[in-house]
């Protein structure tokens, strides 16, 4: 849930970030970055998870075949090679994510030291044209940024960023409903639970009654509280014999 929630607001910091690149320097820079790193944080949440659930898994999978469970802790009951490579992709994550932070930085840091470089990137994602020259250092200044890109390529990144930000926003949609039908579920089950217990106790209490039946059949009186099915509920033993008694012929 967390990692689905993280990315919906990841695709839509960089959807953002793109849609405003021909508006805003300052604005399209930082909600790139911001979608970057968080873009990071929902792929390590999502590979810890993973890790997570593979190791509940794998305790359900040993419960249900008989297998004791182990007591380790949660991470040693997963396979090595499954550690080594949700490792492996976090490093990567954060590799990638600091190359790309840097590269934002260097790029704020040039608009706010050529704001005519900067204001020629605009005019050059609106599909205006610059000189080949300075083109070139614009896309040198901006690299990897929404402002290093030409207009058909902005186009590109934004349809892409939408796409991907309505399939996070289903993934969210469907883990959501996924939560709420276990919570049902749960409560369903303990309710079942109820009312099997309640089933037995009125099972029991029409056992005792149809027992002192028999006896009222069979003209025996029994004494209050010596009934030996009733010998363990006296206030229903008690209730039973007071109510036969009201249609008990006198001797």
């Amino acid at each position: 849930m967390v990692a689905h929630t993280t990315a919906v607001f990841s695709r839509a910091m960089s959807f953002l970030g793109i849609a405003l690149a021909p508006l805003t320097t300052r604005g399209s820079l930082t909600l790139s970055a911001a979608g970057k790193t968080l873009g990071a944080a929902a792929g390590i949440t999502s590979d810890v998870t993973n890790l997570i659930e593979g190791s509940c898994n794998k305790k359900v999978k040993a419960q249900a075949t008989g297998h004791e469970p182990t007591s380790e802790p949660e991470f040693k009951q997963v396979d090595e090679k499954s550690i080594f490579t949700a490792i492996t992709n976090i490093m990567d994550k954060f590799q990638d994510t600091s190359k790309s932070l840097r590269k934002s930085r260097r790029a704020y840091r040039v608009a706010q030291a050529k704001p005519s470089l900067a204001k020629a990137a605009k005019y050059r994602l609106t599909g205006g044209k610059v000189s080949g020259k300075t083109s070139t250092y614009v896309q040198k200044a901006f690299d990897g940024t929404p402002l290093g890109m030409t207009k058909s390529a902005l186009l590109e990144g934004g349809a892409e960023t939408a796409v991907h930000l309505v399939r996070d926003l289903c993934n969210l949609s469907d883990t959501w409903k996924k939560l709420k039908d276990g919570d049902r579920a749960q409560r369903a089950k303990e309710l079942r639970a109820q009312a099997q217990e309640l089933e037995e106790l009125v099972t029991q209490y029409s056992h005792h009654y149809e027992r002192l039946q028999q006896h009222l059949d069979l003209g025996q009186h029994p004494a209050v509280g010596q009934h030996p099915d009733l010998g363990q509920h006296p206030d229903l033993g008690s209730t039973l014999t007071w109510a036969s008694a009201l249609t008990w012929p006198a001797p």
